[in-house]
């Protein structure tokens, strides 16, 4: 650039590149901020128990088992699978794994 002076062609595709460059990174970062994963997976017993006391505050406190549901699951689709009366859905989403491994590991929910 410096011996064929200034491109305005050039010169655009220059930000486009830096600008996608700095959308990478963007977003390279807030996936490692976001990463919650663990590192061990949880112990069967302590899935048993966590889901056991979610059954039961389901039950007694569904406004606080919603609040739970909500800190732990990520968005939840539910696909019917079945039509009619028998009707049947397929939910998928996430689940926050990392609560149960801090759990076993004598942590509180």
């Amino acid at each position: 650039m410096a011996r064929a002076g200034w491109s305005e062609t050039l010169g655009q595709r220059l930000q486009a590149q830096e600008n996608h460059l700095a959308d990478l990174r963007a977003r390279r970062q807030a996936l490692a901020d976001s990463s919650t994963v663990a590192t061990t997976a949880p112990h069967p017993r302590a899935v048993t128990t966590y889901l056991r006391d979610l059954s039961k505050t389901l039950a007694e406190a569904p406004q606080q088992a919603r609040g739970l549901l909500e800190k732990h699951l990520g968005v939840v689709r539910l696909t019917p699978n079945a039509e009619g009366p028998d009707r049947h859905y397929l939910a998928t989403g996430a689940f926050d794994l990392s609560v149960l491994v801090r759990t076993s590991c004598g942590g509180r929910i």
